[in-house]
């Protein structure tokens, strides 16, 4: 060993010096930059207690590039310590060194030992230690102990098989003691006692882990703090930890009292492999309040929680990209006061065998979160879950957004979408999503009647579900009802009943001023739906009668159709299904919104202005062409558009082609609504005399 040291020290009295098991060697330094360089080859076998390094700052400690290991063969308590009686540590950087089989810990910094109270009473500031490991000692692989910690720097080391903790940085303070920036790159814990790597302190702020892998512990990462802030954590794994891969606690283990802000987790990867499975959550914060917090692609081994979060406040929760199978539920948020400002997106998840409790669960799990507010569900895709694939429990709900998921092959009879709402709500939609193959019904909504809330469902694509696509409690169909005064969620609205369809136009009657979704049906067993995929939508009169093309829609042999409507934010359940008999015959075999009339010799219909014997969009790109001054080229054998008097392509018989003459044709030609004139101007669709 080479020791290079300036101030009262000499480098020949510390080489000459006797260290001694409980008196060991003190190496003391105020040079700015002494070196401790152990440069013996080959490995070092200590029988004795190796030097006590007490040194306050500036102090670097390199075991050469090969690596220095030390044997302790548990003969002696620690392996290298920096200790610092009366002062508190700053500077120091540990290189190359590789300590095992110790009694207590490899490596060691204590600042301002406290021997009675087994702690370390002094700050800690700017350490790195690198390209250094602890393996196999009876308590901590690499210790780093004081009341406040700021700038420790963690790179490339790896602890193992040590009993307690790998990687172990602690404030002594414990709830009142402080740890920030900290950083652990490239380093990996396994094979041990509690958790791979713990950060403990009551305030935890900027912490960024890049590369850390922690496997086969009670815990792979461990924070516990009162206050947990700016965490950043990418490119991480963990393997086969019986409790939790990551966990975010307070000192109480309390959901009621903490924070924890700010935590971005980037590129996790939490593996197992074990059976029964573990661990028992791939992330858990448990704290009094948490927000901010951002999953980016988190791959999940199977387990039995994917996500859990215990707390009274959950603000800002955004999970983008977790890919995995659970047992239960997959991401699980269980707030006791109120959510608000949460995204789970573009994420595949499954239930292990259809086991699940449900995929996506949002709820107190005695009696329900009392506020949910701003929630988007959208681009996921579940499957097989047991219990609800996106199950919901609160006594209010707003700003609620399902939307474009993919939901399948549930094996639980209560609902592949359920939402519980205990009390009032609005803004809430739930739309474009594919709702197929489950067990109960695709969409149940429910429960309390004297405050209902209301939920907007629409353009789904509910089929071969078992219960109905959309179900309002109580279960099964909810007849119509004189009047519409039954109670309950979406006011238990009557659902639409179509009556007819000539010609393309499908007519019906529903309560007024509803809108209209028209649905091709599923043809549910019970009668009543289930909507395969929205057709055409309108809104009813004052009277709730209502009609509606449906020339623009392709459909299939034998087809039937169904409708919900909605009213103040509020769905019905689709309505009976309507077989459609015979072929659809809309004019000229195309898309209109009547039969053709027939034509003598030299007639036209009324915004036919291409002369095609149809009227559609086609129509009104000419007229808006020539209301906007741009000139056609005449179409042989039929009249210039804006020539003649009365002007050819005028349908409202205003005196000249406008942007209304294009509008009337448009809405005539998509069935929107009739197209009726003043007389004498003749009706859009109609023979223009000769």
């Amino acid at each position: 060993m080479t020791i290079c040291t300036a101030g009262r020290t000499s480098a020949r009295q510390a080489a000459t010096a006797t260290p001694g098991r409980d008196s060991p060697t003190r190496i003391r330094s105020r040079s700015r930059e002494p070196n401790i360089l152990f440069d013996t080859p080959g490995s070092i076998t200590v029988d004795t207690q190796l030097p006590l390094l007490e040194m306050h700052t500036s102090l670097k400690v390199d075991g050469g590039p090969d690596q220095q290991l030390f044997f302790g063969q548990y003969a002696v308590n620690f392996g290298i310590v920096v200790e610092s009686t009366g002062r508190d540590i700053d500077d120091v950087t540990i290189s190359h060194i590789n300590a095992q089989r110790f009694n207590y810990d490899g490596i060691q910094l204590c600042a301002k030992p406290n021997a009675g109270q087994g702690t370390c009473d002094g700050t800690i500031s700017d350490v790195l230690i690198e390209d250094s490991g602890g393996h196999d000692n009876g308590s901590h692989g690499v210790f780093v102990y004081g009341t406040d910690i700021d700038g420790v720097e963690i790179d490339r080391t790896n602890a193992f098989g040590n009993s307690a903790y790998q990687l172990d940085v602690a404030s002594s303070l414990n709830a009142v003691g402080s740890i920030k920036n900290l950083t652990i790159n490239n380093s990996e814990g396994s094979l041990g006692g509690i958790s791979a790597i713990l950060v403990s302190a009551g305030t935890i702020d900027g912490v960024t882990f890049s590369g850390v892998s922690g496997f086969f512990h009670q815990n792979g990462i461990e924070f516990v703090g009162n206050d947990i802030s700016n965490v950043t954590m990418s490119n991480t794994e963990t393997l086969d930890n019986t409790n939790h891969a990551i966990l975010f606690r307070n000192f109480t283990n309390s959901s009621t009292t903490g924070s924890v802000s700010n935590v971005t987790i980037n590129s996790a990867t939490l593996h197992n492999q074990e059976t029964p499975r573990t661990p028992q959550k791939g992330i858990l914060f448990q704290e009094g309040t948490v927000s901010g917090i951002t999953l980016n692609d988190v791959t999940l081994g199977d387990m039995i929680t994917g996500l859990e979060v215990q707390t009274n406040v959950l603000s800002g929760l955004t999970v983008d990209g977790m890919t995995g199978r659970t047992v239960n539920e997959t991401i699980m948020l269980n707030p006791t006061t109120s959510a608000a400002n949460l995204i789970i997106r573009n994420s595949e998840i499954s239930s292990i065998d259809g086991l699940g409790s449900g995929a996506i669960s949002i709820s107190h799990p005695l009696f329900g979160t009392p506020m949910i507010d701003s929630l988007v569900i959208t681009g996921n895709t579940i499957e097989q879950s047991d219990d609800g694939a996106i199950r919901i429990i609160t006594q209010k709900l707003n700003a609620l957004l399902i939307q474009n998921n993919t939901i399948r092959k549930g094996t639980g009879d209560d609902g592949a979408v359920i939402l519980d709402i205990n009390g009032d709500g609005s803004n809430n939609l739930i739309k474009g999503n594919e709702i197929s193959g489950n067990a109960g019904p695709g969409i149940f909504l429910c429960c309390n009647a004297s405050q209902p809330g209301s939920v907007r469902v629409t353009d789904n694509k509910t089929f071969g579900n078992d219960g109905l696509g959309i179900d309002l409690s109580p279960v099964g169909v909810n007849n119509n009802d004189a009047g519409d005064t039954h109670a309950g969620i979406n006011g238990l609205l009557n659902f639409p009943e179509i009556v007819n369809e000539a010609g393309g136009q499908v007519s019906g009657t529903s309560c007024a001023s509803c809108k209209i979704d028209l649905y091709l049906s599923d043809k549910d067993a019970s009668g009543d739906g289930e909507g395969k995929q929205l057709v055409a939508s309108t809104i009813a009169g004052a009277n709730g009668d209502w009609s509606v093309s449906v020339c623009n829609f392709s459909f299939p042999a034998n087809p039937a159709l169904t409708a919900t409507a909605t009213l103040n934010d509020g769905t019905s359940e689709f309505g009976p299904n309507f077989s459609l008999t015979a072929v659809i015959h809309c004019a000229s075999g195309t898309p209109s919104a009547s039969p053709t009339p027939t034509l003598g010799p030299s007639q036209n219909l009324q915004g036919d202005l291409n002369c095609d014997s149809n009227v559609d969009g086609l129509d009104a790109i000419l007229a808006l062409a020539i209301a906007s001054g741009i000139q056609q080229s005449p179409i042989q054998g039929c009249p210039a558009v804006g020539s003649g008097s009365p002007k050819f392509g005028d349908v409202d018989c205003k005196g000249s082609v406008d942007s209304q003459d294009a509008l009337a044709i448009l809405a005539y030609a998509g069935g929107t609504s009739p197209v009726d004139q003043q007389q004498p101007c003749t009706d859009v669709g109609a023979v223009l005399p000769s």
